[in-house]
Parts: structure tokens; sequence; C-alpha cells
């Protein structure tokens, strides 16, 4: 009788730690399903945003300064166009994975800012169709859209940060979960 009682005995604590190791995995399994779906994807999506703002104003300057005959001018204003298309379903596909609410205040500044931002690029190419192309770059140096403009990429730059260090934040997270695990095995 006293060996049965043991034997049971036992037989629960194996079952216990059974058990808790199931638990340390399915954590694990919330993690890094998290980083897979989210975090990595969120971190992508801002790289994919912050290459289409520089190429933004890197065509700008084309538009201005290489535009010396109609056909040239078509074909940059199509070009820089065209990235702002790339921008608009980045930022689409980004939106989605905001998860935080710093997340979203860093993608809140972002959003203000560049929003100024495409006010100055619409005035510019506007003033390029006139045939004003002093005036367009005039209006694209100026301190004010500059600063706009920084702005906008400070704020992606924090949203970079923020999302990389939640990332590393839930790939911990796991790591100790995973070490927990094989010690509860």
């Amino acid at each position: 009788a006293t060996l049965t009682i043991l034997f049971g005995v036992l037989a629960l604590i194996s079952a216990g730690q059974g058990l808790l190791s199931l638990l340390d995995v399915a954590a694990i399994r919330r993690s890094t399903t998290t980083l897979a779906t989210n975090w990595l994807p969120s971190v992508e999506r801002i790289g994919a945003i912050e290459v289409a703002v520089s190429e933004v104003r890197i065509k700008q300057y084309r538009l201005i300064l290489l535009s010396d005959t109609p056909e040239k001018r078509a074909a940059n204003d199509a070009s820089l166009a065209a990235t702002h298309a790339l921008l608009r379903e980045a930022r689409t596909a980004y939106e989605p994975l905001i998860t935080t609410p710093e997340e979203q205040t860093f993608y809140d500044a972002f959003k203000a800012s560049w929003s100024k931002f495409e006010q100055v690029d619409n005035e510019a190419r506007r003033l390029m169709e006139a045939g004003r192309q002093q005036e367009a770059m005039a209006t694209l140096v100026k301190p004010d859209v500059v600063a706009v403009y920084d702005d906008a990429r400070k704020a992606l730059a924090r949203l970079v940060r923020h999302d990389e260090e939640v990332a590393s934040r839930d790939a911990d997270a796991a790591m100790t979960k995973a070490t927990g695990a094989s010690v509860t095995a």
C-alpha cells in the first residue's frame, strides 16, 4: 500500500511537471507568434515607409533639377507619383500592425508631419507645372519645410526603436520561458 501511494505521488508529480511544461510551451508559442506576426512585420513595414519617404525627397529634387525637357519632367513627375503610391501602400500595410499606445503616438506624429510635407510637395509640383522651377526649389528648401521633413523622419526613427525594443523584450521573454520549460522538464 505504501508503495502504491508513493507511485501515485510520483505519477502526480510527473503529471504536474508535464502540465507546467505544456503551459511554458504555450507561452513560448504566443511570444514567438507575436514576434513573427506583429513585431518583425512591423519593423519591416516601417523600413519600407522610411525608404519611400527618402525616395520622395530624392525624386522631388530630381523633378526640379533634372526636368529640362517636357518629356523628362513628365517622367520625373510620374516617378515621384509612383513613389507616393508606394508610400501609401507601405503605410496601409503598417497601420493594422500598430498595437501599443506608444506606437500609435509615434505614428500619429509621423502622419501629422507628413501631411504638412505633402502640402508642400503638392505646391512644388504645381509650381513645376507652371514652369516656375526656381520657386519650386525655394519652396522645398525653406527651413520650416526641412524641419517638417526632419520631424517626419524622427517620428519614423522613434517607431523603429520602439518596435525593436518591444520585439527584443518579447524575444527575451520567450527565451526565459524556454529556459524555464527545459528546467521543468
